[in-house]
């Protein structure tokens, strides 16, 4: 009886060991292998301890990178200014984000920026031939109207990523759209 429990016990526990390191993790952000995937970074310490489901209550400034819709539901005038260092290697994130609401309306800006620390550039043959720095930038302005049971807002976004001591560079524009419904203001 006591064989068969421990022959149970080790398969139970094989079969938990291999299910572990054959599934990918679920919490694992699938974004940093790729250009711009700092724009994947989550902002603020109520969206980040709500781990990014941050689309349905957001009403603070930094409801511009969830829920754009979320701007007519802001405090007059709140200013927020974020700068903290991610990781190792030097790289930094900085952002400036404001936000207002005038009456049914909601209006908001965000300056962000990324510096991913600088590295040796080496030619083919592994001679030293520079530094390069990557950095990110990112200039967002929205808006939002709001209504008894919803809201809508939009969000454009200007995208710029430079890698510094080359002439390499590229920029781009981003919409993002968001609604907000009060079912409950519905009953």
């Amino acid at each position: 009886m006591i064989k068969m429990n421990f022959k149970f016990l080790v398969s139970l526990l094989l079969f938990i060991f291999l299910n572990q390191i054959s599934l990918p993790l679920i919490a694992q952000r699938q974004g940093g292998g790729f250009s711009g995937a700092y724009l994947f970074r989550e902002n603020g310490t109520r969206p980040i301890s709500l781990a990014g489901a941050y689309t349905a209550i957001s009403n603070d400034p930094y409801t511009i990178f969830y829920n754009p819709a979320g701007l007519s539901s802001c405090a007059p005038v709140p200013m927020v200014y974020s700068s903290l260092s991610l990781m190792e290697f030097s790289r930094n994130y900085a952002n400036l984000t404001y936000a207002q609401s005038i009456g049914d309306f909601g209006i908001g800006a965000s300056i962000s920026s990324h510096y991913a620390g600088s590295i040796i550039a080496r030619n083919r043959t592994g001679n030293e031939i520079g530094k390069l720095s990557d950095y990110f930038f990112n200039l967002a302005l929205g808006g939002s109207f709001a209504t008894n049971f919803a809201s809508f807002g939009l969000v454009v976004k200007y995208l710029n990523n430079t890698l510094q001591g080359s002439d390499v560079s590229g920029s781009g524009v981003a919409f993002d759209f968001g609604s907000k419904f009060n079912v409950m203001d519905l009953f």
